[in-house]
């Protein structure tokens, strides 16, 4: 079983950073909206970084900071050049859809602040509340007052992204 907890700062793919209040940008996009070459050279790249820091010869940050906003970059134009995959997103039923997920879930799981449904990805800004086990072991720790009972951001996207994908799928 997976630990959803809140965690500050984590990595997967890429460094993922989420301080306490904070609002979020986020972007989920449809599986295959960006080329497989275009992930083949991501893939070389980051391997490539991370052969350098097996070998000691660590990455600075800046040169770290530099390589994650190529890499935003290139994915953000890859997305929104559109051609590459389905653009279901673009079709009036299924944007719907995933607006209504989206503000179904505001005021319960994240303030809301922005969205962006494009025909292959959504662009997301939000506030997302913590769970009270995480509220308890922040106020502890900091002695700082939240009000909210919502899930972890992870949780969040898991069931924002399975939830539409299941109804957009019975749409299409």
């Amino acid at each position: 079983m997976r630990d959803e907890s809140y965690k500050q700062y984590f990595r997967r793919n890429l460094p993922h950073i989420h301080p306490i209040g904070a609002t979020l940008f986020i972007t989920f996009r449809r599986h295959g909206s960006i080329s497989q070459a275009l992930l083949d050279k991501y893939q070389q790249k980051k391997s490539w970084l991370e052969q350098r820091k097996f070998q000691g010869q660590h990455a600075s940050e800046n040169e770290e900071l530099e390589f994650h906003r190529y890499w935003f970059r290139a994915f953000e134009d890859a997305l929104h050049t559109n051609n590459c995959g389905p653009l279901w997103l673009g079709e009036d039923t299924i944007a719907e859809i995933v607006k209504e997920s989206l503000h179904h879930r505001d005021n319960k799981d994240y303030q809301l602040d922005a969205y962006c449904i494009m025909p292959n990805h959504v662009h997301l800004v939000f506030a997302p509340y913590l769970s009270e086990k995480d509220l308890q072991a922040y106020q502890t720790k900091r002695g700082l007052r939240f009000h909210s009972l919502a899930p972890s951001t992870s949780k969040i996207m898991e069931s924002l992204k399975g939830f539409t994908a299941r109804k957009c799928n019975k749409a299409l």
